[in-house]
């Protein structure tokens, strides 16, 4: 019996290598045609070089080291100051936790240096809409952001 689920657990690993495979290859080939087709320098080299680091961060899940995942965006940008804002995969504080993706701010926000992590978004810049509870409003040259106290 033991062998039976042995085998039905080694053919579920071979299936996720193979579909996580499969799915990098296709990246690598959307790489290689944006490369071809490079017509807007920045933006073509920042989508090019966010396929890159989700690759290689979706290699790294697979070999189960997730502890080579930055566990918050402002590890992201101590360790790597010239990221560029977007979505990362990021893993979990401690152990047992599960690996997520979220937004990275990777701009000066209110004097403040980057590394922000997106908990949500609101269009704050509709005057009638209110921060959450727990939030403040903070307003500096005509932006509205809501942060904690």
């Amino acid at each position: 019996m033991s062998y039976c689920k042995s085998a039905f657990n080694v053919s579920d690993v071979l299936n996720q290598v193979k579909n996580t495979t499969g799915q990098s290859a296709q990246k690598l080939i959307n790489i290689v045609n944006t490369l071809s087709n490079l017509q807007d320098t920045s933006t073509s080299t920042a989508g090019v070089a966010d396929d890159i680091l989700l690759i290689a961060q979706e290699l790294l899940v697979l070999h189960n080291d997730s502890t080579a995942l930055p566990t918050s965006c402002k590890e992201i940008k101590e360790k790597q100051p010239l990221s560029p804002s977007g979505v990362y995969q990021l893993g979990p504080a401690a152990i047992g936790g599960s690996i997520y993706t979220a937004y990275c701010n990777m701009g000066t926000l209110c004097s403040s240096g980057g590394g922000w992590t997106r908990l949500a978004y609101l269009d704050v810049t509709d005057a009638t809409q209110n921060c959450p509870s727990g939030f403040r409003l903070y307003q500096s040259g005509g932006v509205r952001v809501c942060g904690k106290p």
